[in-house]
């Protein structure tokens, strides 16, 4: 593993101003800090940029580390939250289909299939993009009719004008150059095709209510995007950009009590999480996430 010192991804400056110092410990595998069945919550040191306001981790891991974590990586509290995970996924469909038709649609870092299986439902043709083995072949299971390649973004390739929609939910945080991963995949979309994103919003009230303590304050995530930085991306590929919204998540208790037992010092919910019913209870609130469409001109 190597920690990475880079510029800015959106405006290439290298002048930045600490927000919050880095809580990672060293002596802990990188792999124990990663995904929903992470062992340890922690961070790289995050900062702003001082010319266009992006925020980073800074450092943070090389790429070799990122694709090992990924290519390897099996979530299995992602699949304790099957049920809440149907329900977003539903209502992401929901959301969609006011803004564009059925067609042939790409989720990118498409995890278990969720979204992929209730778009398959609704009509959509269905391709999913993920780098792990163990997430893909859930995919599979949950919704044969589509197609899946098991790849990283960067190194995937598809055809110009493929597809009516690209869907990004909560990937284009994780990728080492998100103004890179976006230029990759716009020829992929028809002209007047649809681009969905679901990313950190560092401006959220939950975001600046919490400070420090924000939850998605995590290794694995290297980019904290604001409203303003999204359109500047979008709108320099050409993109328009009607619809920014806050994302609403949906959790069992039980989720949230182990979630919390992942930060040093709050072991007790551990044994919270383990109460009769308590993965039967959920509920709906902001994190700090923010939805994006954006249409290709």
């Amino acid at each position: 593993m190597r920690a990475l010192n880079t510029p800015c991804d959106l405006c290439g400056e290298t002048d930045f101003e600490m927000l919050y110092p880095g809580n990672l410990r060293m002596d802990i595998e990188p792999a124990l800090y990663f995904s929903s069945s992470r062992l340890y919550a922690g961070h790289w040191p995050v900062v702003r940029c001082r010319n266009c306001r992006l925020v980073q981790s800074q450092p943070h891991d090389d790429e070799h580390t990122l694709n090992d974590v990924y290519q390897h990586l099996a979530d299995e509290n992602y699949h304790a939250e099957e049920d809440n995970r149907i329900r977003v996924a539903t209502e992401r469909v929901r959301i969609l289909r006011r803004w564009m038709p059925n067609g042939r649609l790409l989720d990118v870092g498409c995890a278990g299939g969720f979204f992929t299986a209730q778009a398959g439902q609704n009509g959509w043709q269905v391709y999913g993009l993920e780098p792990s083995q163990w997430a893909l072949q859930s995919a599979q299971k949950r919704w044969p009719q589509g197609e899946y390649v098991r790849s990283s973004l960067q190194e995937a390739h598809f055809p110009a004008h493929s597809f009516d929609l690209i869907t990004l939910w909560d990937v284009l945080e994780h990728v080492p150059h998100p103004g890179k991963a976006l230029a990759q995949l716009t020829p992929w979309l028809k002209p007047g095709g649809w681009l969905a994103l679901n990313i950190p919003n560092v401006e959220s009230l939950p975001a600046r209510l919490m400070g420090r303590h924000w939850v998605l304050l995590l290794r694995e995530h290297l980019w904290y995007f604001s409203p303003g930085t999204i359109r500047r991306y979008l709108h320099a590929l050409d993109y328009e950009v009607p619809v920014i919204q806050p994302n609403w998540v949906r959790f069992s208790l039980g989720n949230i009590f182990t979630r919390l037992a992942q930060y040093n010092g709050l072991g007790f919910t551990t044994r919270l999480a383990a109460l009769p019913g308590i993965q039967r209870l959920s509920l709906r609130f902001p994190m700090g996430e923010m939805m994006v469409l954006a249409k290709k001109h």
